[in-house]
């Protein structure tokens, strides 16, 4: 397994923001064991670039059409992150470390774009991460516990107040420190300035550079 390693202050770069990293999978997902870690900087940039760009409209239109994804290998075709942390095979039994983050995600919401500035409007300083998901339909939450609560509580907590306040209903799925998020196209994403503040190097395998070379604008 591969690691986006964070620079530090010994080696000339900025000192460590946010030192939490996550397990990334790459597609096709076929084998349960990630390639690599990294952390929210890498998928907003992830994100932002045109990597995923062809398939996420190709399945958004599909989708628009009344098709949907039981036309697609959705893990064949997409990367995925395991937010809540590093996991030696995405297993609930197997993970290695938490990283604290926890995804919400709200699917078939009506008007996305609304949705996210009530949720920026609400809770701009709570948020890592906020992206439009694969299908266009619903958007991924991510937030960061800070709490001394376990991360299936506050998922729960969090879930039952984002509902009775804000109508959004979370996908359970997210109680579980495996659950895994596939990574679409989204140049209007938006993270938490401090998480841009970190540094990383790219992975040293040629079959990661036409990933990673979209990101990273340094010599490493």
């Amino acid at each position: 397994m591969k690691t986006l390693k964070m620079k530090n202050d010994e080696n000339g770069r900025k000192a460590l923001v946010q030192p939490e990293s996550f397990s990334f999978f790459r597609a096709p997902s076929v084998e349960l064991e990630p390639c690599m870690e990294c952390m929210p900087g890498f998928i907003y940039r992830y994100l932002q670039s045109d990597y995923a760009k062809l398939r996420t409209m190709a399945l958004r239109e599909e989708v628009k059409k009344g098709g949907g994804s039981l036309m697609w290998n959705l893990d064949s075709e997409f990367d995925r992150v395991t937010f809540a942390g590093v996991f030696r095979r995405k297993v609930e039994a197997e993970l290695l470390r938490p990283s604290r983050f926890v995804c919400f995600h709200f699917r078939n919401i009506r008007f996305p774009d609304v949705e996210k500035v009530t949720l920026l409007s609400f809770y701009a300083r709570q948020t890592v991460l906020l992206f439009t998901d694969i299908y266009g339909r619903g958007l991924n939450w991510v937030t960061r516990n800070d709490t001394d609560m376990a991360h299936t509580d506050f998922f729960r907590m969090v879930a039952r107040d984002m509902f009775r306040e804000h109508g959004l209903d979370a996908d359970d799925n997210g109680k579980l420190m495996s659950d895994a998020v596939y990574l679409p196209f989204d140049d209007e994403a938006f993270i938490n300035p401090k998480y841009l503040e970190a540094e990383f190097d790219s992975p040293k395998e040629d079959r990661w550079s036409s990933l990673t070379d979209t990101f990273f604008k340094y010599d490493i």
